[in-house]
């Protein structure tokens, strides 16, 4: 299914987030420090945040974006991107219901698209659901990436996303509950303040012109360590890395995250980091996504 879902995306689709379920859609956490892995399905699935939708069980979300940008002020990243998500069970009459709640619907690539917009801080984001199959949704941020990828689905294409000649491939563990892969864009790199090839300091201040991706990869069921891979072909890698990942004061906003940075061979840098404590979980998700190009301005 997986595999099937990689050659739906745009072939330069530059970020990849997978949860392995089942799991329920919740409602969301608040501001309350939750474990990692509540953290990382509610990601998944928070645009199909609607009240129809709680409780309903997931057997795979997967996450494509590409195009991250910085918002106009506060707030989460606007970037272009969809979430396949695919349901136990069939959803029966629930997707026309959510019609009554929509900004507007319309046809797009000869597919029912049901479209939401909302004002999130100073950006307006708007939101296009489709339901492709009985237990199968798409829930895309961007109009044209959407349409890329209904077309091929519906016409096939010739080069999937992040295709498997790609290095991350070797060191992503796809068995994992939770993971993520990252291909950086050097072509967009200058508009992109989460990516480590932007010329000057970025909003994680640190910029590493040789970067060429990263994983990630967690499972709560087989241990508490969620793990990080940078690659790089730049010889100070693990000294970059380890100044991205380690907080810079006792009160900074990522303060609980206490990292372990290595050169697990050359360049590869691995980042370990125990996320038992629901604080350092949330101070690690934050610095994880700002990695994954969803960096969050507060």
């Amino acid at each position: 299914m997986l595999d099937e879902f990689l050659w739906w995306f745009p072939s330069d689709t530059e970020t990849l987030v997978v949860a392995q379920g089942p799991f329920e859609i919740t409602e969301p956490l608040g501001e309350a420090d939750v474990p990692l892995d509540a953290q990382l399905r509610v990601w998944l699935t928070a645009e199909l945040g609607r009240q129809q939708l709680f409780g309903r069980k997931i057997l795979l979300a997967v996450e494509g974006s590409r195009h991250f940008r910085a918002p106009s002020g506060f707030g989460v990243m606007p970037y272009e991107g969809c979430n396949i998500i695919l349901f136990e069970e069939s959803l029966g009459g629930l997707f026309e219901s959510l019609k009554e709640h929509a900004t507007r619907v319309k046809n797009i690539q000869e597919h029912v698209v049901i479209i939401f917009e909302e004002k999130r801080e100073h950006d307006i984001w708007t939101i296009f659901l489709v339901q492709l199959r009985p237990n199968l949704l798409l829930c895309a941020t961007d109009k044209a990436y959407l349409k890329e990828l209904l077309s091929r689905i519906d016409h096939g294409a010739n080069q999937r996303a992040l295709p498997p000649n790609l290095p991350e491939w070797e060191y992503v563990d796809t068995g994992q509950q939770f993971w993520a892969i990252r291909h950086y864009d050097k072509t967009r790199a200058k508009f992109d303040p989460s990516s480590p090839l932007a010329k000057g300091k970025n909003h994680i201040d640190v910029a590493d012109n040789k970067a060429v991706g990263l994983v990630f990869s967690f499972d709560p069921r087989r241990s508490k360590m969620a793990k990080v891979k940078h690659l790089s072909e730049n010889e100070n890698a693990d000294k970059i890395v380890a100044a991205w990942w380690t907080p810079s004061s006792e009160t900074g906003p990522f303060r609980k995250v206490k990292p372990s940075v290595g050169l697990l061979k050359p360049g590869v840098v691995q980042v370990e980091v125990d996320v038992t404590d629901p604080e350092t979980a949330t101070d690690f998700f934050f610095v994880l996504f700002g990695a994954l190009g969803h960096g969050i301005y507060l």
